[in-house]
């Protein structure tokens, strides 16, 4: 913690110090590691207790379930608890890329080939990136971005529902398609203005321990929500062809 205070986060020319942007991205990837890790592990657990053939036993599938949802509401109440806490980033980070890898084993469990996985992560890296850079290094308005980003959001939980609706009534929904791309888009514009809330965060001040996790934990959740999208995409194609 201390090696991060005693450098100044903005150096003569103006830019923000190297150091801080490494440390973000080094703890964003100890999250990715934690949750690819508990994928797998999640994951081999499962096949052991409840394999069978290529997929799980129906006692299995029942308990992979009451996993995800268990874990869910988990999140809900840990979230809703920590809502109002600005310290414990370290925490807040590593409970959520738990979850994270949870989900990331569901999916592996019920069909999801590492050959989907792993396009679907260079795609996000690829997105995440462009807009993290696109956010970071831009003089654009993180507000009107902020604003146009609940709009999309805003808009598209609404044509979520409705496509919902026809799902269950068995019937394919080009509405679905179209709202999951909203959210998508409108998760990129958050990481956009995340990008440029976290370099005027630096700017403001001496980068500490706490803000470098906070940071992390933004982008990270960013990442997540991107590669997600991307892998419901993806996984659509495969099942239409």
């Amino acid at each position: 913690m201390a090696s991060y205070t005693a450098t100044p986060v903005v150096d003569a020319s103006g830019k923000v110090a190297g150091k801080f942007l490494g440390a973000v991205f080094l703890s964003m990837a100890a999250a990715l590691l934690v949750s690819a890790l508990t994928s797998i592990g999640v994951s081999y657990l499962f096949i052991a207790l409840y394999g069978a053939g290529n997929g799980l036993t129906l006692e299995g599938y029942t308990n992979l379930t009451w996993t995800l949802v268990g874990s869910a509401i988990f999140m809900f109440i840990y979230m809703l608890v920590t809502s109002r806490m600005t310290r414990f980033y370290v925490v807040h980070l590593t409970v959520f890329s738990l979850w994270v890898g949870i989900i990331l084993s569901a999916l592996l469990l019920t069909g999801l080939s590492f050959e989907i996985a792993g396009e679907g992560l260079l795609i996000s890296a690829f997105a995440f990136l462009s807009m993290f850079l696109i956010g970071y290094f831009t003089k654009i308005n993180s507000g009107i971005l902020s604003m146009l980003g609940f709009g999309l959001l805003a808009g598209a939980f609404g044509l979520l529902v409705i496509s919902l609706i026809t799902f269950w009534m068995g019937t394919f929904s080009w509405m679905n398609l179209l709202a999951q791309g909203l959210i998508l888009f409108a998760v990129l514009l958050f990481t956009a203005v995340d990008a440029r809330r976290m370099k005027q965060l630096a700017m403001a001040g001496h980068p500490n321990f706490n803000l470098v996790m906070a940071c992390a934990y933004a982008l990270y959740g960013d990442f997540v929500n991107i590669f997600l999208r991307i892998i419901y995409f993806l996984m659509l194609t495969r099942s239409r062809n």
